[in-house]
């Protein structure tokens, strides 16, 4: 958080957080997911309801396809090229696909 000028969860994006105010937070969820040929998540519009934080860790590589994009502001979606026990963490409200 301090590279980017941060100095708390309340300057930051997730500005939800009131600072020290973290101990009420839990893992809500843990979700596998196996995509085969041709799958994805191709809903322009999902996000993730009932979580605060979201992480995405790809398990394996050597795949093809299965990009992991973020829906921007100006309408645009950014490609996240993930690697293997690479982590993207974002706010759950935050539309995404693969």
């Amino acid at each position: 958080w301090k590279e980017k000028g941060w100095s708390s969860f309340t300057h930051s994006p997730l500005g939800l957080l009131k600072e020290g105010d973290m101990s009420s937070l839990s893992i809500r969820v843990v979700e596998y997911w196996h995509y085969e040929p041709g799958g994805g998540l191709l809903n322009d519009l999902h996000f993730d309801a009932g979580s605060i934080l979201t992480l995405v860790v790809p398990l394996n590589e050597g795949y093809e396809g299965g990009v992991f994009r973020t829906l921007e502001m100006d309408g645009t979606h950014l490609s996240h090229e993930l690697n293997m026990g690479d982590c993207l963490c974002f706010v759950s409200h935050k539309l995404h696909n693969v």
